[in-house]
């Protein structure tokens, strides 16, 4: 969104590091172990096969990019 804006402003520009960057994960609920388990082997699969990549791209979203794995978070 803001490389469109900046598009249509002369002069400006997008900073390359992640302020304002938005990750998105999965919940499982606790005591989900085998289900954990799959949707983080699905996720990964899904990266490893570019369709997380393809989506990006179709859904045309300069600068946006495949996120890394996460440490998962026990609380």
């Amino acid at each position: 969104m803001l490389l469109a804006y900046s598009a249509k402003l002369p002069g400006s520009r997008v900073l390359d590091d992640p302020y304002g960057t938005n990750l998105l994960g999965m919940v499982v609920s606790k005591g989900q172990a085998a289900r954990l388990a799959y949707t983080s082997e699905f996720i990964e699969q899904a990266k490893t096969l570019g369709l997380v990549q393809q989506a990006i791209d179709r859904a045309d979203l300069p600068g946006h990019q495949v996120g890394t794995r996460q440490k998962q978070l026990n609380r």
